[in-house]
């Protein structure tokens, strides 16, 4: 799969914020559809974009699924400050802020070894 130039994001209907917003700016994004809920990392692993950033309002149980279907793609699901994966065992259930990417965009690069 070759990725389109420039790449294309998926942001939040209801939660989106000038944060997220910035974040895509800063990396050459101009095409961001709009969605609710799972059909974000859905349409990401359909190939409608490539990228799906949230600072905030995310939980272990929104993202656990699509972590698994998003990977099977060959993106990634990844912590925005260490690009690690987001281990879902674990004591706080709050998501830290994330991204959802092809591996070549993970902060940290593709070979950020995954948490346990």
């Amino acid at each position: 799969y070759r990725f389109p130039s420039p790449l294309r994001a998926i942001d939040s209907r209801h939660h989106s914020s000038t944060r997220v917003a910035e974040h895509l700016k800063s990396m050459g994004i101009r095409e961001v559809f709009r969605c609710s809920s799972a059909l974000k990392h859905c349409h990401i692993a359909e190939g409608m974009a490539e990228v799906y950033a949230s600072f905030k309002g995310t939980w272990a149980w929104d993202t656990a699924a699509a972590h698994l279907l998003l990977t099977e793609c060959g993106m990634r699901m990844v912590e925005m400050e260490t690009g690690r994966d987001i281990a879902h065992h674990r004591e706080n259930l709050a998501n830290p802020p994330l991204m959802v990417c092809p591996p070549h965009l993970a902060p940290g690069g593709p070979g950020t070894a995954p948490t346990t």
